[in-house]
């Protein structure tokens, strides 16, 4: 399975869940039981290993992310997540209709190759 780019966007330590956005503005539900730690295979090319993340690691708001899209009775979520090995810096983008701002990674947006 493909693995996308998304940034978190919200986070709640205390509950365990949060949401992130991906490069299409689709906001998907993930959860930290979920997080998994990244691998890099011999031709660069990243996975998601089945090995969990650190007991007590929270993603932060703005920090860029993998995922595997998945699908639950409320809708699209990310299935699996874990940490962007490369993350990009991230910048401001005001986006209409909205009132607010959602901030991409400086190279290229998540979704994006």
């Amino acid at each position: 399975m493909a693995l996308e780019r998304g940034v978190v966007k919200f986070f709640n330590d205390e509950k365990g869940y949060g949401f992130l956005i991906t490069g299409e503005d689709e906001e998907l539900f993930f959860h930290r039981r979920n997080g998994r730690e990244v691998t890099q295979a011999a031709d660069g090319a990243l996975s998601l290993s089945y090995e969990p993340l650190p007991k007590g690691t929270c993603p932060k708001t703005y920090r860029t992310v993998l995922f595997e899209r998945g699908r639950d009775a409320k809708g699209p979520v990310a299935e699996r997540w874990g940490f962007d090995p490369n993350p990009k810096p991230c910048i401001k983008i005001n986006w209409k209709g909205q009132g607010g701002h959602k901030y991409w990674p400086k190279v290229a947006r998540p979704g994006s190759t």
